[in-house]
């Protein structure tokens, strides 16, 4: 019960305060959600890059890609590893994995630059004395790394059309 409370409290909060998702479709006139559904994603090399887009996809696109996009996104990834946990055998015992997000947003008409930035994440795994339990903790890794890298994308892509918006009404 008093938890019920303490939430109907958070909210009630929260809404009086003018808390919006930035995806809500409300704001700016839903040019968040416009943009971000309106920008399809380029294909990206390796098995990296798949999941990657991927994840973009679900994350820009959830009802299927545009049919006339207004934008599109161009992301380039590099990959490393790091050994970290060195045994006196010179073996090690742990690893990062580190990727390296380049993007750069295009319009479709005239192909003019955007917007253009840079993330990375670290992802660290065990590294085993089986070969395919390794491989498997790499995986889930590059997995982990893809989906922050995709999330970075989508806000900086939602916070970019929001003020494209902003911009577009000031000028109005």
């Amino acid at each position: 019960m008093l938890h019920r409370l303490l939430l109907i409290i958070v909210l009630v909060g929260l809404t009086g305060c003018g808390f919006r998702p930035l995806n809500h479709p409300r704001l700016a006139g839903g040019a968040v959600t416009t943009g971000l559904q309106s920008t399809t994603v380029e294909f990206i090399d390796d098995r990296i890059g798949q999941q990657l887009r991927n994840e973009l996809l679900d994350r820009l696109n959830p009802y299927g890609e545009p049919d006339n996009p207004q934008y599109r996104l161009i992301v380039d990834l590099q990959e490393a590893e790091q050994d970290l946990g060195i045994r006196k055998d010179d073996s090690s015992t742990r690893a990062n994995l580190l990727i390296f997000a380049t993007y750069k947003l295009v319009a479709t008409g005239d192909n003019r630059s955007l917007l253009a930035g840079r993330y990375q994440s670290v992802n660290s795994y065990d590294i085993l004395s089986s070969q395919f339990a390794t491989q498997s903790a790499r995986e889930d890794a590059r997995r982990r790394g893809a989906e922050q890298i995709a999330s970075q994308i989508k806000t900086r892509l939602s916070l970019f059309y929001l003020d494209q918006a902003g911009a577009r009404r000031s000028t109005q």
